[in-house]
């Protein structure tokens, strides 16, 4: 899947985007797979201390698209010949939080060195944290002992639920394909 396709599917308004979507997809190296993408505004600076569902001016934020891929989560800012990039690899993902208004909720991932803060409606707040989720418990899951070799059968068990459950509520909500579903929660399973 491309990132125009991914945004496509988050049915977020791509008006003014393209340059963002083309400059982010080029900054997707091969092994990489796209799970998530939409346009969004982010926080040009870093939000610290509490959160707050209180959304700041346009002028402090950066339209563009976020993209998660089975890596990291990647933002990307777009305009003329001048871009802005932000990353944050799964792995080096130390917190989400996240602060609701009405209709729409604040999101913050910090990483070890970076923060990205984004904003939307609820639904795609939503959708983006899912997939994060997702990835963070696929990545959890590939660092621990297989199946099999696990001692702990009951907590692996409940891991493996757990990510099957996240997994289900993507394909349901249309994020990810059935196709994307299978290979997913095969590679959960281990099979």
């Amino acid at each position: 899947m491309t990132v125009a396709e991914a945004v496509q599917r988050s049915k977020t308004p791509t008006f003014m985007m393209r340059s963002s979507i083309k400059t982010a997809q080029s900054l997707i190296s091969p092994s990489e797979e796209i799970v998530w993408a939409q346009v969004s505004n982010v926080y040009q600076e870093p939000v610290r201390g509490a959160l707050s569902a209180e959304i700041g001016s346009v002028s402090d934020s950066l339209a563009g698209v976020i993209v998660v891929t089975n890596e990291r989560i990647l933002f990307v800012h777009k305009m003329l010949s001048n871009y802005v990039s932000k990353d944050i690899y799964i792995s080096d993902i130390r917190s989400i939080d996240v602060k609701a208004s009405l209709t729409y909720e604040v999101l913050r991932i910090v990483g070890t060195s970076d923060m990205i803060v984004t904003f939307a409606k609820r639904n795609i707040i939503a959708a983006l944290r899912n997939a994060i989720n997702q990835e963070i418990a696929i990545k959890s899951t590939a660092s621990s002992p297989s199946f099999h070799q696990t001692t702990d059968d009951t907590a692996l068990q409940k891991s493996y639920i757990e990510q099957l459950q996240a997994l289900k509520q993507l394909y349901d909500s249309g994020v990810i394909t059935a196709e994307e579903f299978a290979a997913k929660k095969a590679q959960i399973l281990n099979l």
